[in-house]
């Protein structure tokens, strides 16, 4: 019972650092998460508990970290890198500070060991940044409109039946080939704009080896871009919205009050 009562106590009323090596509550030092100053800290305090975190663990040298050379482009490829006029920007986090659930052991939450990235970078790099983001939206509408148009022609001047089982065949076919298209103009688009623009932040000089030490990018999905031409927001705190919906209104708005610090 102890156990499920810390579990729903980090999920609902945990800070940014719940259930990580860093939760004072599961170190045994307080009693409730109430009598933690953890949670009132602001974004900037938060950022100096990870990035010393990472120090002690050996994961990482110096907080920010230097990215390529001051007023070169780290974004081109090639021999003749552009001369950097803005920025691009990026979250990592290690999984040293990952928190686990503490009644099933697996499944991480989300924590505030993010850490910002960034790195010069030229206007060109930064469009095809945006071309590589906005080429995958244009390429699924594209192919979705194709599909929907090839199935509906072969059910109707091809198959001509109203229902059984071959309609069905004909939309779940057309369906897998749309995927498969989809899949194979998303890589060529990738594959062409990385040729000039690299896309992901652990590509970046003098982070290649960061992946070894246990970096990566908490996103959505593995197929965006994972450098950005704007601060990309912080990882969803999906546990203020379960507050929300489930009624919760005080934790709701205790964690509104933190993010606006």
């Amino acid at each position: 019972m102890a156990e499920v009562y810390l579990d729903r106590m980090l999920e609902q009323y945990g800070c940014a650092f719940k259930g990580s090596p860093l939760c004072r509550y599961v170190r045994g030092e307080v009693r409730h998460c109430n009598e933690c100053e953890i949670g009132s800290l602001k974004r900037k305090e938060r950022v100096k508990m990870a990035v010393e975190y990472y120090q002690e663990q050996g994961v990482l040298d110096e907080y920010p970290v230097t990215v390529g050379k001051e007023g070169v482009c780290a974004l081109c490829r090639g021999e003749h890198p552009n001369q950097a006029t803005t920025k691009a920007y990026a979250k990592v986090a290690n999984h040293c500070l990952d928190g686990k659930r503490v009644t099933t052991g697996v499944g991480n939450l989300v924590n505030g060991g993010e850490i910002d990235i960034e790195a010069p970078a030229c206007e060109k790099c930064m469009k095809n940044i945006q071309k590589a983001s906005r080429g995958d939206t244009v390429i699924l509408t594209l192919v979705v409109l194709a599909a929907v148009a090839l199935a509906f022609c072969l059910n109707v001047f091809v198959v001509k039946a109203k229902t059984g089982v071959l309609p069905m065949l004909v939309t779940v076919g057309v369906a897998l080939l749309a995927f498969g298209c989809f899949t194979l103009l998303h890589r060529a688009n990738h594959k062409r704009i990385e040729k000039r623009t690299c896309l992901h932040v652990l590509d970046l000089p003098g982070l290649e080896d960061w992946a070894a030490k246990g970096w990566y990018v908490r996103t959505e999905s593995t197929n965006k871009p994972t450098l950005h031409a704007s601060r990309p927001k912080a990882h969803a705190d999906f546990n203020t919205i379960r507050a929300a919906t489930e009624g919760d209104m005080q934790v709701y708005q205790q964690k509104r009050r933190e993010k606006r610090r």
